[in-house]
């Protein structure tokens, strides 16, 4: 059903990787969950991020110092 939808994908491919989770399934779980906990704790915690507009200063700052040295 999911080859049927995604037409480029070989259907041995989308056998190939359900079988990997499958056997996984208890692994990758296990790393969503701490995962989460992780971002959870981290919106608590009120961890500072830049603005968008830090950001795009950042990489102006970052093109304008590579166009000097090359």
């Amino acid at each position: 059903m999911i080859a049927a939808h995604f037409p480029s994908l070989l259907p041995e491919a989308v056998d190939r990787v359900l079988a990997f989770y499958l056997e996984n399934q208890r692994g990758g779980d296990a790393y969503v969950a701490a995962y989460d906990q992780e971002i959870e704790r981290q919106m608590v915690a009120g961890v500072a991020v830049p603005s968008i507009a830090e950001l795009r200063q950042r990489v102006q700052k970052m093109n304008a110092a590579a166009s000097k040295a090359g």
